[in-house]
């Protein structure tokens, strides 16, 4: 699961405002509103009791708090990685298919 989704989510349940959180992040309402099915779609759980009300489910409220710990983490990690100095984009070429083939003698 991308992390900017469960920054979405989070934004949502904190917010409880589809058309703020679409604005913070820079996508249409419709894209949000898609979004937040996906994750409960990967998750295999509803996340919301009552949508227009932003009242999470209990599994949505463990969703939460999960994606709250996730999200921290990566960020600690973020400013872990940043704090060891420079860093060094790596960058490839993409081949044709029969140049990135093995090929066994």
């Amino acid at each position: 699961m991308d992390i900017q989704l469960m920054r979405e989510f989070i934004a949502l349940v904190n917010l409880k405002s589809y058309r703020k959180v679409a604005q913070q992040f820079h996508i249409a309402p419709s894209t949000l509103s898609r979004h937040i099915k996906a994750i409960g779609k990967e998750l295999g759980h509803p996340l919301f009791e009552n949508l227009r009300a932003y009242q999470l489910t209990d599994e949505g409220q463990v969703v939460f708090e999960r994606f709250g710990i996730l999200v921290g983490e990566y960020d600690g990690l973020l400013q872990a990685l940043a704090a060891q100095g420079p860093h060094y984009a790596v960058s490839y070429t993409h081949l044709r298919a029969h140049e990135t083939s093995l090929h066994l003698v």
